[in-house]
């Protein structure tokens, strides 16, 4: 198993900032500024209070590339407003 290096979030404000709400922020880039430990990273959620500590599971960030929104479909018609519940 590959060792798992632990860094604050806040460790890098240049590209990512944990505000005080506990989102993590991550900045718009270019391709120029990608940066792989940042940008297509393993995150993880920790709180801590006075009973202890609880991780989250892991969550593995992949940003870059364009993205392309498309229309599908262009035209919607509801023929119906019924739903179902079980």
């Amino acid at each position: 198993m590959a060792k798992k290096s632990s860094v604050a979030a806040s460790a890098n404000i240049y590209a990512r900032e944990a505000l005080p709400n506990g989102t993590l922020w991550l900045g718009a880039f270019s391709a120029a500024q990608y940066r792989s430990d940042v940008h297509a990273a393993v995150y993880r959620c920790r709180a801590a209070g006075t009973v202890g500590t609880v991780l989250s599971r892991d969550m593995r960030l992949e940003a870059g590339g364009p993205t392309i929104f498309e229309e599908f479909p262009r035209f919607l018609q509801a023929h119906s407003n019924n739903a179902l519940k079980r």
